[in-house]
């Protein structure tokens, strides 16, 4: 499809489950990270250092409408618009509150399960666009879907303007993508890394399935031998039990003919010198 395949970089000699969380991690993080970077929050001509709203937009002329700028950050960075953000969890023991971040981390898996998420009096669910998004908290961001269909749009006017939906799609498909993660980093399209994701399940979920064999095959060879030294083997033990017995046997008839020649010591000698 005229892509380069991602390449990645780094150690990668352990990969258990807090390896494939991780990554499953970075790709959310880089999602968003993607998605929220494209469409330019305008900032209002009559009002420095806010955003202009939708409803306002039409009150400018073509010519107006040329000279907007993008809003800044008090910081000085560009202000996009909010596509993806993290979930906000409802504390199940204060129904109505936000959960705390050190509440959840000392959930178990179970009880993280049957967490919902917090909502407005409008029943909107909410969501925290500075927060770290991960696979857990993965969400449309509630501006986004509160808002009307021209939250996509860089005329909120005219319905036909996808120039933002080719540019999200471009991203998403075709532009090459670094992706970090705790002592790696990868770049490629996310379809490169969707596809070295699942490789290297499967490659490890072999390799560790392989290993599991070879260990209970060795394991199961130790036991044999073990049990050749100390333990019972019913055909060894059936012919030593037959030559016990048959020396039993011969060691019974020389007590009988030792018996019978001792009686006849002591019985016939006794009568010879009679």
């Amino acid at each position: 499809h005229g892509k380069n395949a991602g390449q990645i970089s780094g150690s990668t000699t352990i990969q258990g489950i807090p390896y494939y969380k991780d990554r499953l991690n970075t790709l959310s993080q880089t999602l968003a990270d993607t998605v929220n970077h494209v469409i330019p929050v305008i900032e209002d001509p009559d009002h420095p250092g806010q955003a202009l709203k939708a409803a306002d937009f039409s009150k400018y002329t073509p010519d107006e409408q040329a000279k907007f700028k993008q809003l800044r950050d008090k910081d000085g960075n560009l202000v996009y618009k909010t596509l993806i953000a993290a979930k906000i969890y409802e504390d199940p023991k204060h129904p109505g509150q936000a959960l705390s971040a050190v509440a959840y981390n000392q959930m178990s898996n179970e009880e993280k399960a049957n967490l919902e998420q917090l909502s407005d009096e409008n029943g909107n669910y909410e969501t925290d666009p500075n927060a770290a998004v991960t696979a857990d908290n993965l969400s449309v961001s509630q501006e986004w879907s509160t808002g009307k269909a021209s939250y996509l749009f860089s005329n909120p006017d005219s319905e036909t303007n996808t120039s933002y939906f080719e540019q999200i799609q471009q991203a998403l498909t075709n532009d090459s993508i670094t992706f970090k993660s705790y002592g790696e980093t990868f770049n490629g399209t996310f379809e490169d890394y969707l596809i070295d994701y699942t490789g290297r399940v499967g490659t490890d979920t072999s390799y560790y399935n392989n290993l599991q064999e070879v260990s209970s095959s060795l394991s199961n060879n130790l036991l044999d031998k073990r049990d050749s030294v100390s333990g019972v083997q019913m055909d060894e033990e059936t012919t030593n039990m037959m030559t016990y017995q048959k020396s039993y046997n011969a060691a019974a008839r020389l007590m009988t003919t030792l018996d019978e020649m001792l009686d006849t010591l002591i019985n016939s000698t006794g009568t010879v010198g009679r």
